[in-house]
């Protein structure tokens, strides 16, 4: 045991020295941050309620004007003001033989006459001489309940899906050009004199699981002072960002957020087990990329479904997310879209974990077998 813990150690610590893995991982702090800060502060600058307030030259004293809908002001102020573009619109309003009229100058950018016709209701209500309970019925609103369509496309699972093609391809590449250049360099016949081939394997796996678990860590202690940053130093409201998050589509559970990790890990693990027994059959470190273009097809093919639209409600795809290989893409795209009922994923996550053990038993002979066939 102590040898399959230096093993991983040293194969930690030469994951964590790459240029690669560093810019995975701060990849997505930068672009976090961008978006973070970016679009709380286009939100709030384009939907300020108070840009949005039409300018009446009329002293509204029947309150006829919802009064956060509109600004008052002479109509020398309110015309100075719109030269000055200190506004960007504003209405002369007259009222004759009980109609509103209204002419609006300036941009039109926003639903005034929205508020010129509920002005005008009012108007109605008051001339009409109805008492309360009749101007109650007159305001009373249709129930409208709307059950929005299951989306095609969800920023969460595409972004899943990116950033596990990269961490894939950055993890399997990195531990297959190792074991290669080891091999190559004839280096592994002097380590084999202390450590066993299935020793090797195992801490090198043990590794990847460590990488992983640092990885990870990185992230929510990430997540945490990234937000804290947001929050405290850029002045963006909490309610904002959760705005913003579901008007992108930012909507997942705890359970979902588990199983997405659980699958990422268990992809990890397959693929790079993968690669360190391809690793193990090259003759030269030359022949490195030509044995990692199986593993490269494998995820292009499951990376190109995932983020293809309307792709997860297909036959094809349903097939596909149950095996090993591409379930860690396509399941976890499916169960966040709401497309497959979560005993399924569990099941499909079970049959992941199980192919894992069984590369690795079947992984560790072929190793042991080839590592050292020159």
């Amino acid at each position: 045991m102590r040898r399959i813990r230096l093993v991983a150690i040293e194969t930690f610590k030469k994951q964590i020295k790459g240029f690669a893995f560093w810019f995975m991982v701060l990849f997505p702090f930068v672009m976090g941050a961008i978006f973070a800060v970016v679009i709380p502060k286009v939100s709030q600058e384009t939907f300020n309620p108070e840009d949005y307030k039409l300018v009446i030259d009329y002293k509204d004293e029947n309150n006829y004007f919802n009064k956060r809908d509109v600004e008052y002001m002479s109509e020398k102020q309110a015309n100075k003001a719109l030269k000055d573009e200190k506004i960007d619109t504003y209405a002369k309003i007259n009222i004759e033989n009980g109609i509103i009229k209204a002419t609006i100058k300036g941009d039109i950018d926003a639903d005034y006459e929205s508020i010129i016709d509920n002005a005008q209701k009012n108007l109605n209500y008051d001339m009409a001489k109805l008492n309360k309970d009749q101007k109650d019925i007159l305001k009373r609103k249709p129930d409208v309940k709307i059950e929005e369509a299951k989306s095609s496309f969800n920023v969460i699972s595409f972004v899943v899906i990116i950033f596990l093609f990269i961490v894939l391809t950055n993890y399997s590449q990195v531990t297959l050009v190792d074991i290669a250049q080891a091999k190559g360099t004839k280096r592994l016949e002097f380590i084999f004199s202390s450590v066993t081939p299935e020793e090797h394997f195992a801490g090198k796996i043990l590794g990847i699981i460590m990488t992983i678990a640092f990885h990870l860590l990185v992230y929510v202690l990430g997540y945490f002072a990234l937000k804290g940053v947001i929050m405290n130093l850029i002045d963006v409201k909490e309610s904002t960002l959760s705005e913003v998050g579901d008007m992108v589509g930012l909507s997942i559970t705890t359970e979902q957020i588990i199983i997405t990790i659980a699958f990422v890990i268990l992809g990890i693990l397959l693929y790079t087990m993968l690669a360190a027994i391809l690793a193990s059959l090259t003759k030269r470190v030359e022949d490195a990329s030509k044995y990692a273009m199986p593993l490269t097809l494998l995820m292009l093919v499951a990376y190109f479904i995932g983020i293809m639209p309307g792709a997860s409600e297909t036959a094809t795809v349903k097939v596909l997310s149950y095996i090993p290989f591409w379930s860690m893409f396509l399941m976890p795209d499916r169960m966040l879209k709401q497309a497959v009922s979560m005993p399924q994923v569990y099941i499909t996550l079970a049959i992941l974990l199980l192919t894992v053990i069984i590369v690795y038993m079947i992984g560790s002979k072929i190793y042991k077998k080839y590592i050292l066939n020159y």
